[in-house]
């Protein structure tokens, strides 16, 4: 392997990660001030930033670059070298560093911005990998073992990678110099510590856990709650009585709600929210809605959402419905999962609707008599109930 085909692909393994935490390097009365950027991607395909093949890291990747500045706003002319230090933890394994380098000497007012391509071939442009002996090191082994998961997956393999750059004092103003300035002054730098989340979107798994499908609500705040390893977008949808389907309400209807836990300024965090006050739309009374949870998966090909089943809730103040919910849904076997997919059907949305009294033997029975009659069949494990439902 020749040595511009070594220096390429282990920065480039490195480049494409996304940038979740940040450890500054800089000191507080650096002469110089660096700062480190990259996009940010929970997901990341490899063969968009490296070609595999010929070992070559992509000259036109943007997003990712490092500035170099002065405090002196008089210095016309400064040569500087960069140090490059790059580590990796794979997951479930301890760091290793991967390799560290040198740039060639050049002059810092001229060249203020590194890019990707500054990192890619030994003399390829005026900033670049320095070539002479002890300019370069890195960990074969370590480099092999990503190689070959690049060549099975294209995507990066997740784990935790740190990638330190300093900016140093020039040993001479000969951008061709070999000499290793391993001894020179450190003027400035930034380090970043980079986290590759999934090698796919597909392994991002979001499910609602309350409400359950069918249920319903007595207030007109309720709280949600869902379990997910992204960041998320939540949606409330009205269900209308033309909506044939849980997925009809949510694409044919404006949303009643629709609140992200990600962005500049998301509108929550955690895997719970409790419905706003300033929603879209308030919640009412004897209606059905549909909720569902999508987690968002930042790639460098573009977001994927990956989205929960969507779950129908109803909010009713209706205490006998309420408690003929809570019954049947408490049957073993099937029949609490028939029942739940008899009230999520569009057919059923509407709430129960009280009608005249409920007796028993000719004898009126109150809310509390007609809870204590229901925890009595409930008790009773050899009951056998026969329901029907009819619209009228």
């Amino acid at each position: 392997m020749n040595p511009s085909m070594k220096r390429s692909a282990p920065f480039g393994i490195i480049l494409l990660a996304v940038v979740f935490s940040w450890l500054p390097a800089q000191a507080q009365n650096s002469p110089v001030k660096a700062d480190l950027v990259f996009q940010m991607y929970d997901v990341v395909y490899l063969t968009d930033f490296v070609d595999i093949k010929s070992q070559q890291l992509n000259p036109n990747i943007s997003g990712i670059y490092l500035t170099i500045s002065s405090s002196d706003a008089t210095l016309k002319e400064k040569w500087v070298c960069v140090y490059v230090e790059l580590h990796v933890q794979l997951r479930g394994e301890s760091d290793q560093e991967l390799m560290h380098a040198f740039t060639n000497n050049f002059d810092m007012m001229k060249f203020p911005v590194l890019a990707a391509n500054n990192f890619s071939n030994s003399g390829s442009g005026p900033v670049s990998l320095r070539d002479g002996a002890g300019n370069y090191w890195e960990n074969s082994s370590l480099r092999q073992r990503l190689e070959d998961m690049a060549t099975k997956n294209p995507t990066a393999p997740p784990g935790k990678y740190t990638i330190r750059m300093e900016v140093r004092e020039a040993t001479s103003t000969n951008p061709n110099d070999k000499k290793v300035p391993s001894n020179a002054q450190v003027l400035g730098g930034d380090a970043k510590t980079v986290t590759v989340q999934y090698s796919t979107a597909d392994e991002v798994f979001v499910e609602i856990n309350d409400p359950k499908n069918g249920s319903f609500f007595s207030n007109l705040a309720p709280t949600f709650s869902w379990t997910s390893s992204a960041p998320v977008k939540l949606s409330v949808y009205e269900a209308l009585t033309n909506h044939r389907s849980a997925q009809d309400a949510l694409t044919g209807g404006s949303p009643c709600l629709v609140r992200k836990s990600y962005g500049d300024n998301p509108d929550f965090t955690g895997t719970s929210l409790t419905y706003p006050g300033n929603a879209e739309r308030k919640l009412e009374q004897n209606k059905a809605y549909v909720l569902q949870v999508e987690g968002r998966v930042a790639t460098n090909r573009g977001d994927v959402m990956r989205q929960s089943l969507p779950v129908v809730f109803r909010v009713t103040d209706d205490k006998v419905g309420q408690m003929l919910d809570n019954f049947l849904n408490s049957f073993s076997g099937s029949a609490s999962a028939t029942y739940a997919t008899l009230r999520a059907d569009p057919n059923n949305w509407v709430a129960w609707s009280p009608y005249g009294n409920t007796t028993l033997d000719g004898s009126t029975l109150t809310d509390v008599d007609l809870q204590n009659l229901i925890n009595d069949l409930a008790k009773n494990s050899d009951l056998k109930i026969q329901l029907g439902v009819e619209n009228q």
